[in-house]
């Protein structure tokens, strides 16, 4: 391949073009007559003195400008700044009806490359990519790049490219659930749709592509996005749709398992002794921290967004079961000690207006009222006994029978004992505890039921919506 390029009219630059093309042998009429006044000259094609590039090739009804898209990967997606890098071969094609070609020349493949930086001496499209933020040429010795000259009268350019885009449809709050359409778009800055035409193809081999945290697919536009109104005109459009799917599976085993691993284990609470204090306020506290600090970690690292993310409400509603069932175990210890206030308030009032203290101080009397109460069959015969003036009249209230007597005969100790004043504290004590066990037991085994099927069901609602629905 010889390349000439010559600047001036003289004649002697005139003469000596044609000398090397007849030596060489390639000189057509056309080819030799547009020598003879070009400022442009190559083997392959040659540029009229009246080529101005700063005008489009005169065509019946607008310039077809045709993209030819080889995708090799995505490179890079950005989510923090809603950016999206994609290595591609930027290909683009237009017929060229000014330029003069020499037919001597080796056409048997239609088409001859010739040096990539004579493409300045050509009128080129004037294609913007929407929404551009960066475009790179690597570079070796020289540019990637290719020029070919078509025997149909067409510039083919061609292009190693990274090319870095904005992707407007990024919305996170599905996150990390998210699937995302970025559009990369090519138009004509300038010429609207009367005057250039945009079209294309593309294609791309999965198998280049590297590990991601998006599964990537690529489409065209369709037909209503083929065309982009301006202020006043209407231009032609050629682009893709690019479908990003994030992988979930670092994130089930990072996140979802781990915090569900840990709603689980604090419901081991529930079969924990309520008396053992430390066992279950430790499991639940250091719970409900582990939790924290997972949400904490994980946000750190989630995309900004204008709403709350899918992983967000997952790890809220893990540390929410967490923490209420802390609250369930704060309210069985909080009534425990509301009913032994109660419990205790009320034995005091008793003992306060009871007349136990007007007893006899002789043992034998204290024994005969003890041997006839526990003869009797109710409080009537007992306020009936002989021994009834040692005994206060309150004895003969309902309520007395229903705080002294009925609680005793479940309780351990004897009737004979509870009705002794030194040991009736004792026994409403021991009615007490036996009551407010079966509270704590009956607490832990609803439980045990409630916050499980709490769990099934947010579950379904939070997987249901985000896949489902």
């Amino acid at each position: 391949q010889i390349v000439f390029v010559f600047f001036g009219n003289s004649t002697n630059i005139e003469t000596n073009i044609l000398i090397i093309c007849r030596f060489l042998g390639f000189c057509g009429s056309d080819f030799q007559s547009c020598l003879q006044s070009s400022l442009v000259v190559s083997e392959v094609f040659c540029l009229p003195d009246s080529y101005r590039k700063d005008v489009p090739p005169q065509t019946d009804g607008p310039l077809n400008v045709f993209f030819k898209l080889p995708i090799t990967e995505v490179s890079e997606v950005n989510d923090h700044k809603s950016q999206l890098t994609i290595r591609l071969a930027y290909k683009l094609r237009w017929p060229e009806s000014r330029m003069l070609l020499n037919s001597s020349a080796d056409w048997s493949r239609g088409e001859i490359n010739v040096m990539p930086g004579m493409i300045k001496h050509f009128w080129t499209p004037d294609i913007i990519i929407h929404d551009l933020v960066s475009f790179t040429k690597p570079k070796m010795l020289n540019e990637v790049a290719a020029l070919e000259i078509i025997q149909d009268h067409s510039v083919y350019y061609k292009i190693r490219s990274d090319i870095t885009i904005v992707c407007k449809g990024m919305q996170f709050s599905r996150y990390p659930l998210d699937q995302h359409s970025c559009m990369f778009k090519l138009s004509s800055f300038g010429y609207d749709t009367t005057q250039i035409r945009l079209s294309g193809k593309f294609s791309h081999n999965p198998t280049n592509q590297r590990v991601l945290q998006f599964h990537t697919a690529f489409k065209e536009l369709d037909i209503g996005n083929r065309f982009w109104s301006g202020s006043s005109k209407n231009y032609s459009i050629y682009g893709l749709e690019i479908l990003l799917t994030r992988s979930l599976s670092p994130f089930i085993l990072s996140v979802y398992l781990p915090s569900g691993m840990f709603v689980v284990m604090s419901w081991v609470s529930f079969f924990i002794p309520p008396d053992i204090v430390p066992a279950r306020i430790v499991l639940l506290v250091t719970l409900c921290l582990v939790l924290i600090n997972m949400f904490n970690s994980t946000t750190s690292r989630i995309p900004v967004s204008n709403s709350v993310t899918a992983i967000e409400i997952w790890l809220l509603a893990c540390v929410l079961l967490v923490f209420l069932t802390l609250v369930e175990y704060a309210v069985i210890l909080r009534e425990g000690v509301k009913r032994r206030t109660i419990k205790n308030n009320q034995v005091q009032e008793y003992l306060r207006q009871s007349s136990y203290h007007d007893y006899p101080k002789n043992i034998q009397k204290k024994r005969h009222i003890v041997t006839k109460i526990d003869k009797s069959v109710n409080v009537i015969q007992m306020v009936k006994s002989k021994s009834a003036n040692y005994i206060s009249s309150n004895l003969k209230q309902p309520s007395f029978h229903r705080l002294s007597l009925a609680p005793y005969a479940d309780s351990s100790p004897s009737h004979r004992e509870c009705l002794i004043p030194a040991k009736k504290k004792a026994c409403e004590q021991a009615v007490y505890e036996s009551r407010y066990r079966h509270y704590q037991i009956l607490w832990d085994k609803n439980s045990a039921i409630v916050f499980p099927a709490l769990f099934i069901i947010f579950n379904i609602l939070y997987w249901g919506y985000y896949f489902i629905w």
